[in-house]
């Protein structure tokens, strides 16, 4: 995260809006929105992530040096985190753990393919997106989810902490963009287009399928999620769910990258082979241990913690070289 990033920034932006356009992102955001204060958490969550996720790191970024030992321990931490993403979305599809995290780490070591897979995976994400909204479109402008069906915790503000885990990746990406330019207006542009909008267009867009697609087919009082939104869509449930099922494997893109950009310079096999290994280890020490669902999200937590301290580090420090 504290190391040049040779990765040219619009590169990192997709790479950051590939993080909310996901089946994991959708399910979880319709399990928790209400009706009464759906716009306003939403709002909130994506002002918040922004913020804390990529304009304050950014910010941090492009004025502060760290020193080597805060530099180095931070990188090991951020690699160890997102090996840790990759292997538990490998264990969670329905295809060999160990071929999908090799070829996700070779796909990141070479620029060429790796910009071709992201905006591939940033088109996918919209396309299913929309044609689950395009196809329930006959139930829009209908809210007919019944609340007492829906988990709900006691505070009200777990959509809220759900946008701001699925946001947190996003900020060693934003560092990276901070490490490559100071410009003010470059840093907001960059966190609008990559997290504020995209979390914003993501949620929206999901919890409109959902509702329009339990008008058409609620049959019964169960709540059945993000699936209401793809029942049926339009007799093309084959590929339509398989690609629902790939979208999950879509983050581990931007986790693969920020590793392969702070490792190292090195052997290109190498930098291939030991953090396969290492993920896919971390990966089912994660999927078989109580851990199991909470591992990443306390990495998560983790950078959220380091996302609300860069606005301090960084006037902090222009408060020191001012004086």
């Amino acid at each position: 995260m504290l190391s040049p990033a040779p990765a040219n920034i619009s590169l990192l932006v997709v790479l950051e809006a590939l993080l909310f356009l996901n089946f994991p992102v959708w399910e979880r955001v319709t399990a928790y929105a209400s009706p009464d204060d759906f716009g306003l958490q939403l709002g909130f969550a994506a002002i918040a992530a922004t913020v804390i996720c990529h304009v304050g790191p950014a910010t941090l970024a492009a004025h502060w040096r760290p020193p080597q030992w805060l530099s180095s321990g931070l990188d090991l931490w951020i690699i160890l985190g997102n090996l840790l993403v990759i292997g538990l979305l490998a264990f969670r599809l329905d295809y060999p753990a160990g071929l999908i995290i090799l070829g996700i780490l070779v796909a990141a070591g070479i620029a060429p393919l790796r910009r071709v897979l992201a905006l591939l995976f940033l088109a996918c994400g919209l396309v299913l997106l929309l044609w689950a909204l395009y196809d329930k479109r006959e139930g829009l402008g209908y809210w007919t989810v019944p609340n007492g069906h829906m988990p709900r915790m006691q505070w009200g503000g777990e959509l809220i902490l759900e946008l701001l885990l699925a946001a947190a990746p996003a900020l060693p990406l934003a560092w990276m963009i901070g490490r490559r330019t100071a410009e003010r207006k470059t840093i907001w542009l960059t966190g609008l287009s990559g997290v504020g909008l995209p979390l914003s267009f993501s949620c929206a867009t999901a919890m409109a399928a959902l509702n329009a697609g339990w008008e058409l087919h609620a049959r019964s009082k169960l709540y059945l999620g993000f699936t209401w939104a793809l029942l049926p869509p339009a007799g093309l449930e084959e590929w339509y769910f398989a690609a629902i099922n790939l979208s999950t494997a879509w983050p581990m893109l931007p986790a693969a990258i920020v590793i392969q950009e702070l490792l190292p310079p090195g052997h290109r096999l190498l930098h291939t082979l030991w953090p396969a290994a290492l993920a896919a280890m971390l990966g089912y020490i994660g999927a078989h241990s109580h851990w199991e669902g909470n591992a990443d999200r306390a990495w998560a937590l983790s950078l959220l913690f380091l996302g609300l301290l860069s606005p301090i580090a960084y006037f902090a420090w222009r408060r020191k070289y001012r004086t």
